[in-house]
């Protein structure tokens, strides 16, 4: 996980490649957790290849490769739901 300090050039180095993420079409999940699907191990291979020349001196960056059969069996364990899932529902979109 990466984590800006105050010294000189650290903060700068982590909002690049937070911007770098999100151009390259990275979803932020939660805090500090990046998604993005690829359609073969090629390209997975190849985005990693681009990944090691954004990643900032300070920071340590770590990578799984999963399958899509391993993806469609992560469960999501939460506790009671919020009062905006009990309105709209889990999946539900509002557009305003």
């Amino acid at each position: 996980m990466l984590k800006p300090t105050n010294k000189y050039g650290t903060k700068m180095e982590y909002s690049k490649f937070r911007k770098y993420l999100s151009q390259e079409g990275f979803l932020l999940v939660q805090s500090e957790v990046y998604i993005k699907t690829v359609s073969s191990r090629k390209l997975a291979d190849r985005q990693i290849t681009k990944m090691r020349h954004c990643v900032p001196t300070t920071g340590r960056v770590l990578v799984y490769k999963i399958t899509e059969n391993q993806f469609h069996s992560i469960q999501y364990l939460v506790g009671k739901p919020s009062n905006q899932e009990n309105i709209v529902g889990a999946n539900g979109i509002v557009q305003i």
